[in-house]
C-alpha cells in the first residue's frame, strides 16, 4: 500500500482532464480491462439517484483516481465484487456512526478519518472535485454529494488494498 502524493493526483488529474474525448474513451476502455469491477460500480452505485451530470462528475473522479493509482506503477490486482463490498459496508458503517455526531464533532471525526487514510490525498482530491462549483451547463444537487463521496472513498480504499 503505497502513498499516493498530491503531485502524483495532480499529475493524474492533468492528464485524464486534458484529453480528448476519443482519449478520454480509450482510457477508460483501459480501464473496464484492468478494473472491470470498479468501472461497473462507478456505473451503476445509487441506481437512478443520480442524473447524468453527477453520474458522469463521478466517473470523471473515479478515472483520475484509478489513473493516479496506475501512473504510480505500483502493481495492482484487480479488485473484485468483495472487495468493493467490504470496503462499501466499512465506510456505510463509518457514516452510520457519524450520523449521531454533532456537527462539530463531525468535522473532528471526519478530519481524523483524511488524516489517518492511507490515501489522504485522493481523498481530499474527491472532496474538493464534488465541492467545487459545477460549470454552468451542468446541475449537480448538493444532497448527493455525501453518497458520492462514500462511493468514491470505497473505490480508493478497494484500490489501496488491491496495492497491498
Amino acid at each position: 500500500m503505497r502513498t499516493i502524493t498530491a503531485e502524483e493526483v495532480e499529475r493524474a488529474f492533468q492528464r485524464v482532464d486534458t484529453l480528448p474525448p476519443e482519449l478520454i474513451e480509450s482510457l477508460v476502455g483501459k480501464m473496464t480491462r484492468e478494473q472491470p469491477y470498479i468501472q461497473t460500480y462507478l456505473l451503476a452505485v445509487g441506481g437512478d439517484l443520480f442524473d447524468d451530470d453527477e453520474r458522469e462528475v463521478l466517473n470523471f473522479i473515479g478515472v483520475v483516481i484509478w489513473r493516479a493509482f496506475e501512473l504510480t506503477e505500483v502493481r495492482l490486482r484487480q479488485v473484485n465484487s468483495e472487495d468493493l463490498e467490504r470496503a462499501e459496508k466499512a465506510n456505510t458503517a463509518m457514516l452510520n456512526y457519524l450520523d449521531g455526531e454533532a456537527t462539530t464533532e463531525f468535522a473532528a471525526v471526519a478530519q481524523n478519518i483524511m488524516g489517518n487514510n492511507n490515501q489522504a490525498e485522493l481523498l481530499a482530491f474527491a472532496v474538493e472535485s464534488l465541492m467545487e462549483a459545477p460549470e454552468p451547463d451542468r446541475e449537480f444537487r448538493e444532497e448527493n454529494t455525501g453518497l458520492m463521496f462514500l462511493f468514491l472513498k470505497t473505490v480508493i480504499d478497494s484500490l489501496d488494498q488491491a496495492s497491498a
